[in-house]
């Protein structure tokens, strides 16, 4: 009895392994799958660009405070101002764009040139398997005996797990290994699918 609690608890125990070590390589593949690009580091024609835009909406709030009959020469003088400072702002923008682009282009190259991570998953599947199939195979003439069971006491249970009837002594069950490593696998996919 203490074998098959072992052979179940060892089955659970390299399920439970499988299951984590699938679970990281698909979070390693993920991770390398959704790499954001990096933050744009500051230039002088970034810092430029900001302050100019921030400029430009501080001279837009003033005209809108100006828009008024008392104030329009100093409202019709700010817009005057503007439309320069806005024209440049817009120049700055299409090169701050593009500046962008280019080097989230250039990160992207560099992203190529890195190989992904190998995935470890078909060699688990396989890992899986041998494990699997060597506990069968390997529990084949392991069998235990349980004395005193009539066959007027067989159920269906037993004789799922494996029953078979002695030639020489009618009152004897056997409990075959292979099936019980056989159960615990199932046992140990249906927790750890």
């Amino acid at each position: 009895m203490c074998c098959l609690i072992l052979t179940l608890l060892f089955v659970l125990i390299y399920k439970y392994a499988i299951s984590y070590l699938r679970k990281q390589d698909e979070l390693k593949q993920q991770q390398f799958a959704n790499k954001a690009p990096p933050q744009v580091p500051e230039t002088e024609l970034s810092t430029q660009y900001q302050s100019l835009k921030s400029e430009v909406q501080k001279m837009k709030q003033d005209a809108e405070t100006l828009n008024t009959t008392e104030t329009f020469a100093k409202y019709s003088k700010l817009q005057r101002q503007l439309i320069p400072k806005e024209e440049l702002l817009e120049q700055l923008k299409k090169q701050y764009e593009e500046y962008q682009e280019s080097f989230i282009k250039q990160w992207e190259a560099e992203q190529s040139k890195i190989p992904k991570p190998p995935s470890i998953s078909k060699q688990l599947k396989y890992i899986d398997y041998l494990i699997s199939m060597v506990l069968i195979l390997g529990f084949w003439p392991f069998y235990i005996e349980l004395n005193n069971v009539t066959l007027d006491q067989f159920n269906p249970i037993l004789g799922f797990i494996g029953y078979k009837q002695n030639e020489f002594n009618n009152n004897l069950t056997q409990l075959w290994g292979t099936n019980w490593a056989f159960c615990c696998i199932v046992v140990g996919q249906l927790i750890f699918r």
